[in-house]
């Protein structure tokens, strides 16, 4: 279960950044 939510954990911040690099910032 740890291994699972790290994963998802780093999922999630790949998507902001790719989100926050979309908007501009």
């Amino acid at each position: 279960m740890h291994k699972i939510a790290e994963k998802r954990r780093r999922f999630g911040y790949r998507r902001v950044g790719i989100m926050l690099e979309r908007k501009g910032m």
